[in-house]
């Protein structure tokens, strides 16, 4: 299984950073292809919402999955609990991934500099890859899959996958990113979030100091033959 092989893990975290890197490249260069193609799909999501108003609520319901508010107090929770159970270096993964992650995101937009589709229909602000609900999303999802311990985590990672995938969508119809947008930001959760949990327990492992070998005991001294009898 995925969350048990961590091979499995290093190298689709490897595939993913790599297909990351390429759309991004892809983005900034302009494509066009890829902008094209952006362009399409979402001019059909703006006619689609312009005539479909309900459609349009209950993707805002599920885009607010994604907000920052909730996923911070989860985070904060999530910390909490960990360090309670005795459990500092998942709390570290709680901390630490995120951080980064949203230090490499505000380092990739500000290199990319795109901006987001026009008259979208949720509120936006900043620029526009990647997308970070669905950065935020995606990377909440792979480290509570990678922290459970005792629930079935298939029937979990599909369930909790689902509903990072539809904020990704959500963030489409609404207009409030490009579908590239969302695609760079799924490869770099998965990247990074497959990736540093891995990385974090292997170097606490390293700093851990391990228990003193037990030092080997001493031979035992055989007893002396008995005198032959004369």
């Amino acid at each position: 299984m995925l969350w048990n092989d961590r091979t499995v893990r290093f190298r689709l975290a490897l595939a993913c950073l790599v297909a990351f890197v390429l759309v991004t490249v892809l983005v900034a260069s302009h494509w066009s292809p890829l902008a094209r193609l952006d362009r399409a799909i979402s001019a059909g999501a703006r006619r689609f919402g312009r005539a479909h108003s309900v459609w349009l609520d209950s993707w805002r319901v599920v885009t607010h999955a994604g907000d920052t508010l909730p996923l911070l107090v989860l985070g904060a929770a999530a910390i909490i609990l960990l360090l309670v159970a005795r459990r500092p270096v998942d709390a570290a993964k709680v901390l630490a991934v995120p951080v980064i992650l949203q230090l490499l995101t505000i380092g990739v937009r500000v290199l990319v500099g795109r901006h987001r589709p026009v008259d979208p229909f949720t509120p936006v602000s900043g620029l526009s890859y990647p997308s970070g609900h669905t950065l935020h999303s995606a990377i909440a999802v792979l480290l509570a899959v990678h922290l459970l311990k005792t629930s079935p985590k298939r029937a979990m990672a599909w369930l909790l996958g689902s509903l990072a995938v539809l904020v990704g969508i959500s963030r489409v119809v609404l207009l409030a990113h490009w579908p590239s947008d969302v695609a760079g930001g799924w490869l770099l959760a998965l990247g990074v979030g497959l990736l540093l949990p891995d990385a974090i327990a292997t170097a606490a492992a390293r700093r851990t100091p391990s228990p003193p070998s037990p030092s080997p005991a001493a031979p035992r001294s055989r007893p002396a033959p008995d005198p032959p009898p004369r």
